[in-house]
């Protein structure tokens, strides 16, 4: 498991066509709760086996703070039941849940404790990732995964947050040297979506992406 906790590789996944039959209401509602002694800086939720960790699901700026709780929109393919949780507190130790059982529409809960602790964790760089709603509408769910893998994962927005028309949110994600692509799905709240892709290295740490209905 040391490929994950260093985050030293992003992969990129066979095609499933679970991923175009996604909607609101299949979604599985996840509380991660912050029991550990500091604040999290940083949250990452995985399938248990893939090579990557994706985006941070808590977005720039947004930490959890210590003994809180928050409440993200998970997709949980009925075949994808193992999920690995990272955690990075504001000291940059990390804490990691391997092989969480999460069934598919069912509300579950995990909580973050110091015997989660993890040494050795060495952090990658970040490229921060801005997305702008042109669409003219409300986005209520936006997920960015590595470009054919077996499910979107969490929500980035969360619970409680709508991107509203002309509003931007940034997140960070995880890169190495070589370059991996990765797929922005949007939805609004009738299902209908949007979608882009993009390729994410160390070679590039900011990038923009504006979202508009076809």
């Amino acid at each position: 498991m040391a490929r994950r906790a260093a985050l030293a590789l992003l992969a990129i996944f066979a095609p499933c066509a679970h991923l175009s039959a996604l909607t609101p209401s299949g979604l599985t509602v996840l509380t991660i709760i912050n029991e550990t002694p500091n604040e999290i800086a940083y949250l990452y939720l995985a399938p248990s086996d893939s090579d990557s960790w994706g985006a941070d699901v808590l977005g720039v700026g947004r930490d959890l703070p210590q003994g809180a709780d928050r409440r993200f929109y998970l997709d949980v393919p009925e075949d994808v039941t193992e999920w690995d949780l990272l955690a990075v507190d504001a000291e940059g130790d990390a804490y990691i849940r391997w092989r969480s059982e999460l069934e598919s529409g069912k509300p579950a809960s995990i909580e973050i404790v110091p015997d989660d602790f993890e040494s050795g964790y060495d952090p990658p760089p970040l490229a921060r990732v801005t997305i702008t709603n042109s669409t003219g509408r409300d986005l209520w769910f936006a997920f960015l995964r590595p470009s054919g893998a077996p499910a979107y994962g969490a929500d980035v927005l969360y619970e409680g947050t709508i991107l509203a028309p002309n509003e931007r949110y940034a997140v960070f994600v995880p890169v190495g040297d070589e370059p991996v692509g990765y797929e922005l799905f949007a939805m609004h709240a009738d299902s209908t979506s949007v979608s882009t892709s993009l390729s994410l290295s160390a070679s590039r740490l900011f990038r923009r992406i504006v979202l508009t209905d076809p």
